[in-house]
């Protein structure tokens, strides 16, 4: 039996409906994470009845056994959703981990510093020489070399995946990426991605 690191769960543009009928599979397949491991949960809030269901809060109710330690919010232009009385332009990813002790790695998804050389050695303690930690928002920036952001640049989905694959994996580990549109039933095999590092 194979044993996971980290798991992420893609739930977009699924409906609660949809969610609560595959959640006994996606439980099955936690009882394989290690104790230290991490679940990623993707999902998109929708309109239903000219109503908001917010779809995060939904998810994070039926994995209670988990622990919740942060929403992290990505824009995606490219997803826009009408309906809502503002578009709905972002998707979010819910960070749970199994035990209060899990294994988690920003060093590899931090960012460049904008001020570093604006002011670095000035207030060197306040910057990480690996980069700048990523926040719970993640969208890029480029900037002109003297502080001045000029760009606000999109994460697409495939590197938001490989940051969530690479902050959650040690050496020798596996992840397991569950695409939920791709289990039609309840004997659906939710093995869809597998890596190992």
């Amino acid at each position: 039996m194979i044993k996971y690191q980290s798991i992420i769960i893609n739930f977009l543009d699924e409906t609660s409906q949809s969610i609560e009928k595959k959640i006994d599979k996606i439980k099955a397949v936690l009882l394989n994470l290690n104790q230290d491991g991490i679940v990623w949960v993707i999902v998109s809030n929708y309109v239903h009845n000219s109503e908001l269901v917010m779809t995060s809060f939904e998810v994070a109710r039926q994995f209670l056994e988990l622990k919740l330690k942060n929403i992290i919010l990505v824009p995606d232009f490219r997803r826009l959703k009408k309906g809502m009385v503002f578009i709905n332009s972002t998707y979010e990813i819910l960070f749970f981990t199994k035990s209060e002790t899990y294994f988690f790695n920003k060093d590899p998804i931090r960012e460049k510093h904008i001020w570093k050389d604006v002011e670095w050695g000035k207030r060197a303690k306040n910057y990480h020489e690996l980069g700048k930690d990523p926040g719970n928002v993640w969208l890029k920036t480029e900037d002109d070399g003297k502080s001045r952001i000029t760009k606000h640049v999109l994460l697409n989905f495939n590197e938001v995946i490989d940051r969530l694959i690479k902050s959650s994996l040690k050496k020798r580990s596996n992840c397991l990426l569950i695409n939920l549109s791709q289990i039609k039933d309840s004997t659906a095999e939710v093995n869809i991605y597998h890596e190992s590092v």
